[in-house]
């Protein structure tokens, strides 16, 4: 059995980051330290998970900002920066020069990789913390981090506010996956476009209607048109010439007179905020939910199933003369489609009055008047797919 001066330090003290005491450990649990080799103190925890939160709250509160390089510099206290800079590297594809932000900290799949690395840097081997604990981990650090569908589609954006392209061969793993979001998994670099990318992947994950497309000006046709913009609504503006195809769209964060002040990617090579002239726009479009079409939601709902068989018996019944179909037609519809026997009420009584006057035969007409009225209820309950 290994004697405790032979257990690496970060496994002794729960502390996967081998981080000094301070604001992040207490806020984790931490109330007392161990001093090792050359006076430094580590942080002791009750159980590594905390240590594994504290790790990315640390990072989170005084590391943001900084590149990968002089992160690594600051938390080894300058001991051995270019070791602890590789390891990460091995498990998260990032170079020297991308800047923590936290958008990536807040991001599990960018963040537990970089984590466990600088663990194996400081342990001396991979730290024996699951996959599932490292998850733990880091909810426990982010708990109001955005998740996909939940909040309002700027909440997303903003989280990965700071995230930049790589320069050369290098490539952000948060930039490729807005290309797999709408559809474009064939992309192979983030030097690629990619502002229309950022705003189709928030609206998809806050589950709003979003293009599948790469080309900015196409956002002209999503949504509904607005002249009044809000924070959250799209603007769509026109780059080199208003005739052109060449666009750039964002989120609307402030509007004046003469300014549109915008998020989105593409903006500086990341995703920042920025002031763009009100003379650039060609459109502000507001956003609107992501909707079924009007037959995957008649099939996937036995309710509208039933409604639409009451159309369906009406209809039968009109060219048959079944009585049978429509009556039972008329009862499956009036007693499933809420709302139908207010409209049947406001068109029935003119309508007959018409009918009589031309002499035309009250029954088919009002069997007519019943199923348009029936089909409009339907239609009202469906969420259909809105045209982008």
């Amino acid at each position: 059995m290994a004697t405790t001066a032979t257990v690496p330090a970060t496994i002794r003290t729960n502390n996967p980051g081998a981080m000094w005491p301070g604001p992040s450990s207490k806020k984790f649990g931490s109330t007392t330290f161990d001093t090792i080799g050359g006076g430094n103190k580590i942080a002791i925890f009750d159980n590594p998970v905390s240590g594994a939160a504290a790790q990315f709250d640390l990072l989170a509160r005084s590391y943001t900002g900084m590149t990968l390089k002089a992160a690594m510099k600051k938390w080894t206290g300058g001991n051995s920066p270019d070791a602890e800079m590789a390891m990460v590297r091995k498990y998260a594809d990032i170079g020297p020069d991308t800047v923590l932000t936290r958008a990536f900290l807040q991001n599990p799949l960018m963040a537990i990789p970089f984590a466990k690395g600088m663990a194996e840097n400081e342990t001396g081997k991979p730290f024996p913390l699951s996959d599932d604990d490292w998850m733990k981990a880091h909810t426990m650090a982010f708990p109001a981090a955005p998740k996909n569908g939940a909040g309002n589609w700027m909440d997303l954006a903003r989280t990965d506010l700071g995230v930049s392209e790589i320069a050369g061969k290098a490539d952000n793993p948060l930039i490729m996956q807005w290309y797999v979001d709408v559809g474009h998994p064939e992309v192979q670099h983030d030097e690629t476009p990619n502002c229309a990318a950022f705003v189709g992947s928030k609206l998809k994950r806050a589950g709003m209607a979003y293009l599948e497309t790469l080309t900015a000006r196409d956002y002209l046709k999503c949504g509904t048109p607005v002249d009044d913009p809000e924070p959250g609504d799209l603007v769509i503006f026109w780059r080199n010439s208003p005739s052109s195809w060449e666009g750039h769209v964002a989120f609307v964060d402030t509007v004046t007179a003469k300014t549109v002040r915008a998020l989105g990617a593409n903006q500086g090579n990341k995703v920042s905020v920025a002031n763009f002239p009100r003379s650039q726009v060609l459109g502000f479009r507001r956003p609107v939910p992501a909707q079924k079409p009007t037959l995957v939601a008649i099939k996937e709902s036995p309710s509208l199933r039933m409604q639409a068989l009451g159309v369906g018996g009406i209809v039968v019944g009109y060219f048959m003369d079944g009585l049978h179909y429509v009556i039972d037609g008329v009862q499956t519809a009036m007693g499933m489609v809420p709302g139908v026997s207010s409209d049947l009420d406001a068109f029935m009584t003119p309508a007959e009055r018409t009918a009589h006057s031309l002499n035309i035969p009250w029954g088919q007409i009002s069997l007519a008047i019943a199923a348009v009225c029936i089909a409009s209820s339907i239609i009202r309950q469906i969420p259909r797919k809105r045209t982008p």
